[in-house]
């Protein structure tokens, strides 16, 4: 039985340059079913970057990553593609929304690249739109919504996989107060209904103070916030 769905041993990533810049040094850091984690820290210190590593979409350059018990490096490619469509739901700081589809399309992307049939996918994507507040935008392309309201598909194009783990990055960080708290209950109550894992890296304290466990990173190091 896997214990933690994602564990860090003593992970290190820097990048090359004139100077090697160091990102992460030495984070050990585990996750387990129902946790709620923030992640928080100055611009640049390193969040994003950990999120990618988390999500499978980076490697680090020492230590180990260990997904729902398998260790990151020895996952294929291919596996990795599935163990994202079926178990982690991502939400990235910037929406990546395609523009050539509705959003009601867009939200239904995982469901329809994993096989299921296009009328059940459209019901499920209105669904999980209905829950972020975007009932009347199904038939919008991402041009024509704000950018709050593309961060909330976004939102929702994560949850409509039901995931078992949920990472998402600054994903209050477009709302205003009243859409943000919205999604803050919204991964909540995902927590308390399927025993979800979350973790947001966010500059969001009111959304921060509402997870059960909360860190800083500073100088590529993550620490317990007391």
């Amino acid at each position: 039985m896997v214990k933690d769905l994602i564990q860090c041993v003593n992970v290190h990533r820097h990048f090359p340059g004139a100077e090697k810049v160091s990102v992460l040094r030495g984070i050990d850091f585990s996750v387990k079913k129902g946790d709620t984690v923030s992640i928080e820290g100055a611009s640049g210190s390193g969040k994003s970057t950990l999120l990618l590593l988390l999500a499978g979409l980076d490697n680090p350059n020492e230590g180990q990553i260990f997904l729902f018990g398998r260790v990151r490096e020895e996952i294929a490619a291919r596996d990795m593609l599935r163990i994202r469509n079926r178990l982690i739901g991502v939400v990235y700081q910037h929406h990546h929304l395609l523009p050539e589809f509705s959003i009601v399309e867009n939200v239904a992307m995982p469901l329809l690249i994993r096989g299921v049939e296009k009328r059940e996918a459209m019901k499920s994507a209105r669904s999980v739109l209905g829950r972020v507040n975007l009932a009347d935008r199904y038939n919008h392309r991402p041009s024509q919504l704000s950018g709050g309201e593309c961060q909330r598909a976004a939102i929702a194009r994560a949850l409509i996989i039901e995931p078992k783990l949920i990472l998402a990055d600054e994903p209050t960080g477009n709302l205003d107060s009243f859409n943000a708290d919205i999604i803050s209950k919204l991964l909540l109550e995902l927590c308390e209904e399927s025993d979800t894992a979350v973790v947001v890296a966010t500059h969001d304290m009111a959304m921060s103070a509402k997870m059960n466990r909360r860190y800083t990173l500073s100088h590529g190091r993550l620490a317990v916030k007391t």
